[in-house]
């Protein structure tokens, strides 16, 4: 077995860093080094060449029983710092690298709220940011989705959506490909799904508020609906199998969707391509 390089320092020092949960890092901490065969594979994440599903499966093998997927966590917080090296080799500025990897605290954070332990149950997620394919430009985040050819926006859940926060992470984001990837954005369209654009919530929106301006730049291509509603977690914060009727109504929005839910509706998920960048999508759908 492969020792786990550098098990004393990396992890910490980004982990603070990040400022991650003083209780996540003393338990981190606590956790005894990892001999796995499996680290090597994840230096090269950034290569694109990675089944990460499979090597997600392998590492969790691997790893054993990981009731916090704190070892997970210990793991990928490790690789972060192999990403940072790839940050450097394609110029890209460090605050955006420090920016994207805040995706650690956010996830903990968003899972106390929702369960009341920080628990790291985003492993499926992160290798996007570790393998240098999505990141923070300002409010947003971007990922290059090469099987579609598109530039994936999505919405962290801490985003600004003020119409001037929101300009500045585009404008951001259509000089940040073609300089450190070599895409060019008028070639590419900016492509969003999210519970955000769901045709649910036009009547539930202020006619000044924020969502309702972002919403507006999109052109609509198609509407999902699932069992789970997607905006339990990101509008109630709550577990996906949360009764409507304990959906908290602390804000306007979440009083009428709440209504709405418990009236026999759903809200579903939005899909829409950034107005000015359309190109020959106009058929375009996000399945």
């Amino acid at each position: 077995m492969a020792f786990w390089k550098h098990d004393c320092d990396d992890w910490k020092g980004i982990a603070e860093r990040l400022k991650l949960p003083e209780d996540v890092i003393a338990a981190l901490d606590d956790l005894k080094p990892v001999e796995l065969e499996v680290w090597e594979q994840l230096e090269d994440l950034s290569d694109g060449n990675i089944d990460f599903e499979a090597l997600l499966e392998d590492l969790r093998q691997a790893l054993g029983r990981d009731p916090h997927r704190y070892k997970m966590l210990r793991c990928m917080l490790h690789t972060a710092w192999n990403t940072r090296k790839h940050y450097e080799e394609r110029h890209i500025p460090d605050s955006i690298f420090w920016d994207t990897m805040g995706c650690f605290r956010r996830f903990l954070e968003e899972c106390r709220v929702r369960t009341g332990a920080p628990d790291w149950d985003r492993d499926w997620w992160v290798w996007r940011q570790l393998s240098l394919s999505l990141f923070r430009l300002g409010s947003l985040e971007y990922e290059y989705r090469d099987e579609d050819d598109v530039i994936a926006i999505y919405i962290p859940s801490d985003a600004d959506l003020s119409p001037a926060a929101v300009d500045s992470s585009l404008e951001t984001a259509m000089e940040f490909w073609p300089a450190h990837f070599d895409l060019n954005p008028d070639e590419l369209p900016y492509v969003c799904r999210s519970w955000l654009l769901a045709p649910a919530l036009e009547d539930m929106l202020d006619v000044g508020s924020n969502i309702r301006s972002f919403r507006k730049r999109f052109r609509f291509t198609g509407e999902r609906h699932e069992a789970v509603e997607s905006c339990l977690e990101w509008l109630f914060r709550v577990p996906p199998d949360t009764p409507y009727e304990r959906l908290p109504e602390e804000t306007s929005l979440q009083r009428k969707a709440r209504a709405h839910l418990l009236a026999g509706g759903s809200i579903g998920t939005g899909s829409g391509v950034l107005i000015g960048t359309e190109g020959d999508w106009e058929d375009w759908t996000w399945v």
